[in-house]
Order: structure tokens, then sequence, then C-alpha cells
């Protein structure tokens, strides 16, 4: 799994551990076989991983870009934190569909909205309020969203990057140009 998670050699042992743990614990009350293979949203081809990988990645170009813009500050650790964990619960909420190399949303999703189980999961595993926080709001349809500056970022880096795959695999972006 670490292999597969770029650049979480590079965060600190603990941070590392909790996002390893996180998703390994996801994973194994999962129906998915390998992480590699899990979808990032049903009828889509891109993994979540490369998903993940890709809000990593955008996450923290945009970081860097409010630090020289004077943003509102922000802890870099629980960015980092807030990136690799904000879509865990997919593991839950989707599964294999009925043919093969399908997916499809699980009875779970029906009950428990997108984010929430992985809020719960972070509480448990000790992670820090605002990690906890953003993971469990930042779903476009949550009834209510944080509002932190790791949240705008989080927000921003996952549009993008899930916006990105829908364009190339030919499907309407979430943001709509008329």
């Amino acid at each position: 799994m670490r292999s597969l998670l770029k650049g979480l050699d590079a965060l600190p042992g603990s941070s590392a551990d909790l996002i390893l743990a996180a998703w390994s614990i996801f994973l194994s009350n999962s129906l998915f076989d390998d992480l590699a293979d899990v979808p990032v949203s049903p009828g889509l081809s891109h993994s979540l991983v490369d998903h993940t990988n890709d809000v990593v990645h955008l996450g923290r170009l945009i970081g860097a870009g409010y630090r020289d813009l004077d943003m509102p500050a922000f802890e870099p650790e629980v960015l980092d934190l807030i990136l690799y964990l904000h879509d865990i619960d997919k593991l839950l909420l989707f599964q294999p569909g009925p043919a093969l190399g399908t997916t499809e949303r699980s009875p779970l999703s029906r009950k428990i909205p997108h984010g929430v189980l992985a809020g719960l999961l972070l509480n448990e595993l000790g992670a820090c309020e605002s990690v906890i926080n953003v993971v469990a709001t930042h779903s476009t349809d949550a009834p209510f969203h944080n509002e932190s500056t790791e949240a705008l970022i989080l927000h921003y880096a996952d549009m993008a990057a899930i916006d990105a795959i829908k364009l190339r695999e030919g499907q309407r972006p979430f943001f709509q140009i008329n």
C-alpha cells in the first residue's frame, strides 16, 4: 500500500502511519481484493489511489500558491492528512459489480453519506479534529462544509482532479461550461 500512495515517505512517521492504518482498515473491510483495482467512482476507470495521488499533488500546489498569496494560514501536515484520507470510505461505499470489472454503490452508501464513515474511523484512530471535520464534510452534497483553509484547498484539488478524469473519460465535469 505504501508504494501506491505517492510521496508518503516524505511525511512524518506518525502521519504516514495514520494514513496507512486508515487505508488498511478500510481495504480489509471492503469487498475489493486489490486496492489498485478500485475505481474512484462507479462508471469511471481511473483508480481511487490514482485520484488520491492527483489530489495530493494538486492540493500541495494550491497550498503553495495560497502561501504565496498570503491567504489564511494552514498546517501543511494537517493538509497532507486530509488530502490522503479524504476518500478512504469509498472502499466501503462501493463494491464490485455483478459484471467483471464493474463497480456499483454498496447498500451502505444509501445509508451513510460519503465522508462520515471516514470521519468516524479517523476519530477512533486519534486523528486531530481538523482532519476529521474536513474529511467528514468535504463531499459536494454534504449538508454543511468546514470553512478552514485546508477544506478550501481540498475542495479545489478534489474537483480539479475529478473533472480532469471525467473529461478524459468522455463524461460531463462537475463544473459546467455553458
